[in-house]
């Protein structure tokens, strides 16, 4: 009999320590922890017909936090936010349970034994703090092939309760030592083909047969002191631990691979038939379950750090083709395992090959063989992985089932071609998978945008033939695309230094020193030194991006002494647990250093020091410059830059980012776009409407309403049903979230672009984590609780209801759906329906009934949250937030609601007065459309030609090469500012897009006050993640200005950041923003590189503003003798005009001011001095000029002046021919002039300011007068 999956989550499974008010024996009084600890992962396996459970997290102790005693797991009592985290770190496989460790050094440790996590702190930062501030990411390879030594520990508690069958029973169930044809050793070595024997045997410490304690073959028995009937799991399971250890004399595992333990029954939180720890040795088993072979190899399975299946319902085990979905709960039965697994195993890995369809043109067409034939398969393989370049790869298999192999007794698929994903770790380490899709001949899966490149790519089934030994399925596998031309010879990879050299001058040689990469090239650096010179390092590398890769760096140099470091952050060198890497240093021909098996770090010293001088002294030219021209510049070509044509793109091209077309608009959307479109109408809107009257007051119509199905609008980025109906579905455009694993939503996030689009939070994973899947509005409402369709069309002034179809996590406790309602969706005001939440876990479906407004354009958004407070649009990264637009047939017997007061004059003060800009200043072109960036590869940024706003696209989208988000063309920074390497996408931190925009039309010029707009991922709560963004005026010389401090992200998963100022004078500029995890300091790039930092520019086109370098009016244009050779900002507004009229009033006044004592900036009369204090601080005054007027709230000289805010205007008396004043304020400078005859000045004189670093020169004719205007009018100078 199989277990079938209830679509709720099992969320009263929990490991506790004692039942509650229960005292558990021999445990001591809380403690606080003096270690860290080994972060375990227990994977359930729910009872036969029960529901399924979720993953369990504890912490293996250190024997100091113990009690003295080794193998002691603790449970993690922390908040379910930290909880979720933390599995989610796992299911990405940025932490390996069982591997990776948990800094809890200073956490309490109660009396049960349960590790107590401060609520405010992130499980990433804990995990992170545990190994130099980064976590260990790679799993443990646990064996899989060879002899496994396996114990099975039969356990009796203290009031003698004792699975009733004898150990010999026990030990033919489970290793097959009797006649029991079907148990855990047949099955594990059928399936393997024998590449595992499955060794059962009590063993000593040092490996040799233990005849002493073992009462059957494999098995051992022991009395624990607690009672399983009043003791939580986690209790029994130390229990049982510390008493093998006692008894054998070792701690466990000790000489075992796996050991497995036996238990009567389970009385405290049940639920479960057997749990494991992933990647780990042990699993414990209840009552009859240890007799089931499906049970123990699913088990066994998560030992080997396999994660579950899920099937095609998205469920997380329901995968029957593979004993990690719903394994057999018989005891004669069980079955293999799917292609990701199979892959990850490596017990086929002869007969495993990667095919990369990402290639434009890819096409192959392959024979497979499945795994039940695989002695017979000849050159065929059984395993093909499709490789996506983020890890979410695909896995192909022919799933042959005949009568005699070990896949016989497989339960779905027979014979049929399976293609499975896994959702991260490219099927190298623990992942959930899922069965996509299963073909039988003639069948095809297409996989739409493959690995974002916006193609298609089919597997199509061509043939099967079971006819013949072997069976053998037919594949083919294409885009169905030209190929792209034939690409020039291979050019070296982008991270390569250099070329090789030629040849040498005079008596140097060649050295060279080649790099193998690992499988964490991210890991790796080495330096070489020359230890007789002055020269220091001549060559390094790393740390690299590409694993598994060669690498060549070398220069020319004289024979002496050299000394060769390479280094591991790890420190597990680079070869031969995580991969075959090696290194080789060579001097001429011969070999000087080679290896690759070390731990952090290796040095090797060759060679002596001679009398040959140094290469950098001398005639000889030096070393890294040949005495001809540089090899890339020779009279031969190189490969990338002879008359063959380079290659448009980097040498691995970014096939998802055509420059101009950004990544989520899609030109024509069918009904069914989405990869898995609704079959037919929804069931909650049947097609034939109920005859009665209708509910609502709304005027019967009669016949003609039907339902409708929504397509996506994408002038307001969401489904909209555009015909008015009785209903209005989503279908599948909303299924999903984000851009979570096997979940993506449909052209996300599905909220309205008129209003403020809301983005999807995209931690988490499809069906195990939040998401909105179909929202449907139908005319109608709710009687004593249950939905009543009318049949008639939604209509203005009756009633409706909205269905939403909900997955819920956990128990559902923790997530709330808030329901809103527009009357005008182009132009959304959100009313709240209700707040409602989840009934429970799993897939729910909620209901709201509402009165239907007056208006034909209408829209339902659903803001689902983990907890949190009512939005419109929440910021969490599990939150889904979708609209949903329907047609409303229009009643006319239907008011709208009252208009408030009238609508207010369109113009509250008179039509300000024409700018004055001269007449004769260059109004410049018309402005360009909005500005979507394309890569510069000189520049090595995305760059933007003139227009009003300049949008970086996809182009920045990532960071460096993570998991699932490889930033196109990284690190995409002028001065190279590396990224961070670690992490996965949207799930650590990325800078996903920079958009630089000004509030009014117009190309972007010198002068405009303009917004960085970053749209980021933030990790965890965001709390500990922050931003600094920059200009610089001269984009192909940078000097970078931060603008302002540095920001907070608000919140975790998606967030916008933002930062304005004023550019600059500069034909063109760049921006740049740097995402840190922490707080570092930038360096002299202004770029924090950490181990998750990402630093993108976007560099923009600017146009010239005449008026602020130097347009000179002519003499005698002024209305005043004393403003001839006038420098002028037009003004913004009305108000600017008013100062401006103010201005002239004062200036043309022959009122004579009252002295004052400093009250706002200063005084002076006559040649003397006079000092005061105001609102704009200390001033002091020199009078030596006609009585004129300027401003002296404010940093005020003839040379310079310092813009910063806003100020008052006061008069100040002058006489003679020179004026100048000084102040220290807050405030803004609106004037400052001067009557000194140009003949008398013996440069120009200059006008600088610090938010614009502009300088302005003025040659006029007599007199210099330089006139600025408020910042907040958007002139800063």
């Amino acid at each position: 009999m199989r277990l079938t999956c209830s679509a709720a989550f099992w969320a009263l499974f929990a490991f506790t320590a004692t039942a509650p008010g229960v005292q558990a024996k021999g445990l001591r009084r809380k403690l606080i922890a003096k270690n860290d600890c080994t972060i375990m992962a227990i994977e359930p396996l729910a009872l036969e017909g029960g529901e399924e459970p979720d993953m369990i997290l504890e912490c293996e102790l250190n024997a100091e936090d113990a009690g003295g005693v080794s193998g002691i797991s603790a449970p993690i009592q922390a908040t379910a936010a930290q909880l979720k985290e933390l599995k989610d770190l796992i299911k990405s496989g940025e932490l390996a349970a069982g591997e990776d460790i948990l800094d809890i050094e200073g956490d309490e440790i109660d009396e049960n034994h349960q590790v107590k996590i401060e609520p405010t702190v992130s499980m990433k930062a804990k995990a992170a703090k545990a190994k130099g501030g980064k976590a260990d990411k790679r799993r443990r390879l646990v064996d899989t092939t060879g002899d496994l030594k396996m114990l099975l520990v039969k356990v009796t508690d203290v009031n003698g309760l004792v699975y009733p069958d004898s150990a010999t029973v026990m030990s033919d169930e489970v290793f097959g030592t009797g006649n029991d044809p079907i148990n855990l050793k047949s099955g594990l070595e059928e399936c393997s083909w024998d590449k595992l024997t499955v060794l059962p045997k009590a063993l000593t410490q040092a490996g040799v047969p233990d005849s002493t304690h073992e009462v059957a073959t494999g098995v051992v028995e022991v009395t624990i002191d607690i009672s399983l009937t009043d003791q939580g799991n986690s209790a029994i399971r130390n229990a049982v631990t510390t008493k093998v250890q006692a008894m054998l004399g070792y701690n466990l595992p000790g000489p075992y691979d796996y050991v497995l333990y036996s238990l009567e029954k389970c009385y405290i939180d049940c639920g479960w038939a057997a749990y494991a720890y992933i990647n780990s040795w042990n699993s414990v088993y209840q009552d009859v379950y240890y007799k089931r072979p499906g049970v123990l190899m699913h088990e066994i399975g998560h030992n080997f750090g396999l994660a579950h299946s899920g099937g095609l319902d998205g469920a997380t085990y329901t995968d029957h083709t593979c004993t990690m979905g719903n394994p057999h709960y018989s005891d004669d039965a069980f079955q293999c395992f799917n292609p990701a697994k199979n892959f990850q195993l490596n017990w086929y890995d002869d007969a495993e090959i990667t095919e990369d369809p990402r290639i434009q043109g890819y096409s192959n067409t392959l024979t497979l063989v499945g795994i039940d034939e695989y002695p017979d398969r000849g050159d065929s393989p059984v395993t093909v992985r499709l490789e996506t370049g983020g890890g979410a790869d695909y896995f192909v298999g022919f799933n042959r089932a005949s009568a005699t192999g070990p896949n016989r007794m497989n339960d779905e698929g027979d014979n049929q071609v399976t293609i499975v994903q896994v959702n991260g770790g490219s099927g190298e380490s623990y992942s959930q998978s899922f069965l996509k899709a299963k073909l039988s001949q003639g069948q095809s899966y297409a996989i739409t945008d493959y690995a974002g490149t916006g193609k298609t790519v089919t597997i199509t089934a061509l043939s099967i033939d079971i006819s013949t030994t072997p069976g053998t399925a037919l594949v083919r596998i294409s885009d169905g695309l030209v190929p792209a031309p034939p690409s020039p010879p291979p050019t070296p990879a982008p991270v390569t230094p250099a070329p090789t050299i030629a040849s040498c001058p005079g008596a140097q040689e060649m050295m060279e020193v080649q790099i193998q990469t690992d499988n964490w090239p991210g890991e790796t650096e080495w330096t070489l030194t020359d230890k007789c010179g002055s020269n220091g390092v001549i060559l390094s590398g790393g740390p690299y991006g590409s694993a598994n890769t060669p690498f060549s760096s070398n220069v020319c140099a004289n024979d002496g002494q050299y000394e060769f470091q390479i280094n591991d952050s790890i420190g597990d060198g680079i070869c031969c647990g995580y991969g075959t890497g090696s290194y080789l240093v060579k001097f001429g021909t011969a070999v000087k250093a080679s290896g690759g098996e070390f731990t952090s770090s290796e040095t090797k010293t060759f060679g002596t020091c001679g009398s040959t001088p140094p290469p950098t002294t001398g005639s000889t030219p030096p070393p890294s410059a040949p005495p001809t021209a540089p090899p890339t510049n020779g009279s031969t070509p190189p490969p990338t830059n002879g008359s063959t044509p380079p290659p448009t793109a980097p040498p691995t091209p970014v096939p998802t980012a055509p420059p101009t077309v950004p990544p989520t608009p899609v030109p024509t959307v069918p009904p069914t776009a989405p990869p898995t479109p609704v079959p037919t109408a929804p069931p909650t809107n049947p097609p034939t409407a109920q005859p009665t009257a209708p509910v609502t007051p709304a005027p019967t119509t009669g016949g003609g309403a039907v339902a409708q199905g929504a397509i996506f609008d994408s002038s307001y980025g969401v489904p909209k049903c555009a015909n008015m109906g009785s209903s209005c579905d989503s279908l599948a455009l909303l299924d999903g979230r984000g851009t979570i694993s096997n979940g993506n939503e449909p052209n996300h996030s599905n909220t309205n672009n008129i209003g403020n689009t809301c983005n999807d939070g995209n931690s988490g994973i499809y069906h195990s984590d939040e998401s909105i899947d179909q929202i449907t509005v139908t005319a109608g409402d709710i009687e004593s609780g249950v939905p009543v369709p009318s049949g008639d069309f939604i209509t203005e002034g009756g009633r409706a209801y909205v269905t939403v179809k909900l997955w819920c996590w956990g128990s559902g406790a923790s997530d709330t759906a808030d329901i809103y309602l527009t009357k005008d969706a182009s132009s959304p005001d959100w009313e709240p329906l209700d707040s409602i939440t989840c009934p429970g876990g799993g897939a729910q479906t909620i209901v709201q009934a509402f009165d239907v407004p007056k208006g034909t354009n209408q829209s339902i958004r659903v803001n689902f949250r983990f907890n949190g407070s009512p939005s419109t649009c929440s910021s969490g990264s599990y939150d889904d937030h979708d609209d949903l637009i329907f047609t409303v047939k229009e009643n006319p017997s239907v008011t709208p609601p009252p208009t408030p007061a009238p609508t207010q004059p369109p113009t509250p003060v008179p039509t300000p007065v024409p700018t004055p800009m001269p007449t004769d200043a260059n109004d410049g072109p018309p402005p360009s459309p909005g500005g979507v960036a394309s890569y510069d590869e000189v520049l090595g940024a995305p760059k933007c030609s003139f227009a009003p706003s300049c949008d970086s696209g996809i182009l920045l989208n990532g960071r460096a090469n993570i998991n699932n988000g490889a930033e196109p063309n990284e690190p995409n920074t002028l001065n190279t500012c590396t990224d961070g390497p670690f992490g996965s996408y949207h799930s650590d931190e990325s800078i996903d897009k920079i958009v630089v925009s000004k509030a009014s039309g117009g190309d972007l010029t010198e002068g405009d006050e303009v917004t960085i707009t970053a749209t980021i991922w933030c990790w965890g709560t965001g709390s500990n993640d922050r931003i600094d963004f920059y200009y610089a005026s001269d984009a192909s010389n940078p000097v970078w200005t931060q603008i302002g401090a540095r920001k907070t992200c608000p919140g975790g998963g998606v967030q916008t950041m933002t930062a304005s100022f004023t550019l600059p004078p500069g034909s063109l500029q760049a921006v740049r923003a740097n995402l840190m995890y922490g707080s570092g300091t930038a360096g002299v790039n202004k770029c924090v590189t950490s181990s998750y930092d990402d630093t993108d520019d976007l560099v923009i086109s600017v146009r010239p503003n005449t008026s602020i370098q130097g347009l000179v009016a002519s003499p005698g244009k002024s209305k005043h003798d004393d403003v001839q050779g006038a420098v002028v900002y037009a003004e913004k507004d009305a108000a600017a005009d008013m100062m401006e009229k103010e201005l002239q009033e004062l200036n043309q006044s022959t009122e004579k001011p009252e002295d004052d004592d400093g009250n706002e900036g200063g005084k002076g009369k006559g040649k003397g001095k006079g000092k005061g204090k105001g609102k704009g601080g200390e001033s002091v005054g020199t009078a030596s000029a006609t009585a004129k007027y300027v401003c002296t709230n404010a940093d005020l000289s003839p040379r310079t002046s310092v813009m910063k805010g806003h100020s008052q205007m006061t008069p100040v008396p002058q006489k003679d021919s020179h004026a100048e004043g000084k102040g220290r304020s807050a405030g803004s400078l609106i004037v400052m002039g001067t009557r000194k005859p140009m003949n008398e000045v013996n440069e120009d004189w200059k006008l600088f300011d610090k938010s614009s670093r502009g300088i302005m020169k003025t040659t006029g004719d007599k007199y210099l007068f330089v006139r600025t205007m408020l910042q907040r009018f958007g002139a800063d100078i």
